[in-house]
C-alpha cells in the first residue's frame, strides 16, 4: 500500500472518531437538561383537596390536628419546594432567612428559600371526613364559607382572638386574600396599611404592599 493511500485511510479514521465523539457529547448534554425523576418541582403537585394553612413572606409554621401531608409552595415562583408526611400536633416550620425547614425543631431541609418571596403551607389530612369538610373552602382568591368578618376599615384595624383557629386578611376592593395564619386564644392581630404590615402579637408576619385607600377585613375561622 503506497503512502498516499495510507494517509487517506488515516485521515478517514480520524474523521470518523471525531464525529463519534461529537455525537456522544451531544447525547450527554441533552440528557442533562431533562427534568430528573427526583426533582420535586417537576414531580410534585398540591392536591386539590389540600387546604392553605399559612401564608406570608417571613417565618411560617403550622401544627395540624390530624395526620397528613404538608406542602411548601413558593407563591412568587409558583414552585412546590417541599412535601412530607406529618403527624398530628407536630410543628412544621419554615424560616426563609436561614434557608431552613424544620419538623418539631428537627431540621429536615436546608434548600435555598428566597426570603423576599411569598410562601404558603398547604395541608392535606389523611382523614377523609376532614378533607370533605374543607374541600373547596380555601382558594387563593376566596375565603372559606364559614369564616366570619371580625374587623373592617380603610385604615388600621385590630382583632383579639377569642378561640383557636385561623385569621385571614382580605383586601375588599381587590377581593383577594392577602394572608392566612393559624392563631390561638388571646393573640392580637393588627393590620396597618400605612406601614404595609400585619402584626400578630407584635411580630411582623406580612410586609408586602397594602393599598392604603382600600378597605381591608380580618376574617376568623374557628377550628
Amino acid at each position: 500500500m503506497n503512502t498516499h493511500v495510507r494517509s487517506s485511510l488515516l485521515l478517514a479514521l480520524l474523521s470518523i472518531a471525531m464525529i463519534t465523539q461529537i455525537g456522544a457529547s451531544c447525547m450527554n448534554t441533552d440528557s442533562d437538561t431533562r427534568p430528573r425523576d427526583g426533582d420535586l418541582e417537576s414531580t410534585t403537585q398540591i392536591p386539590r383537596d389540600a387546604r392553605m394553612a399559612a401564608e406570608g413572606s417571613g417565618q411560617l409554621s403550622y401544627a395540624p390536628r390530624s395526620d397528613g401531608r404538608v406542602y411548601l409552595y413558593d407563591v412568587t415562583d409558583r414552585t412546590v419546594l417541599d412535601s412530607r408526611p406529618i403527624r398530628r400536633d407536630e410543628t412544621y416550620s419554615v424560616d426563609p432567612d436561614a434557608n431552613k425547614i424544620q419538623l418539631d425543631r428537627r431540621t429536615v431541609s436546608q434548600r435555598d428559600l428566597k426570603r423576599k418571596n411569598d410562601h404558603r403551607i398547604y395541608f392535606r389530612s389523611d382523614e377523609t371526613s376532614d378533607r370533605d369538610d374543607r374541600n373547596d373552602n380555601l382558594n387563593v382568591d376566596r375565603l372559606p364559607r364559614n369564616a366570619k368578618s371580625v374587623a373592617t376599615g380603610t385604615g388600621e384595624i385590630t382583632y383579639r382572638v377569642r378561640d383557636r383557629g385561623r385569621i385571614y386578611v382580605y383586601d375588599a376592593d381587590n377581593e383577594r386574600v392577602l394572608l392566612a395564619r393559624d392563631v390561638h386564644d388571646g393573640q392580637s392581630v393588627l393590620v396597618d396599611p400605612g406601614k404595609d404590615r400585619v402584626l400578630i402579637d407584635g411580630k411582623k408576619v406580612y410586609d408586602d404592599n397594602l393599598e392604603r385607600k382600600h378597605a381591608h377585613r380580618i376574617y376568623f375561622e374557628k377550628d
